[in-house]
């Protein structure tokens, strides 16, 4: 897609992965307290993980 045929609404992949992996990593800080976190909290991204996330 040439730059002249993007409009408002074209996406942003790098940061959509961007704030996807600090999601991730944060999820990861906070199992790191739990000696085994279920197989649930694992697959679980929680509002405390988006809390500490810039969306902007």
């Amino acid at each position: 897609m040439t730059h002249s045929a993007r409009d408002r609404s074209f996406g942003n992949a790098r940061y959509a992965r961007k704030v996807f992996e600090s999601l991730v990593t944060r999820q990861a800080d906070r199992l790191s307290r739990h000696t085994t976190p279920s197989r649930e909290e694992l697959l679980q991204l929680v509002p405390e993980d988006f809390s500490a996330t810039s969306l902007t």
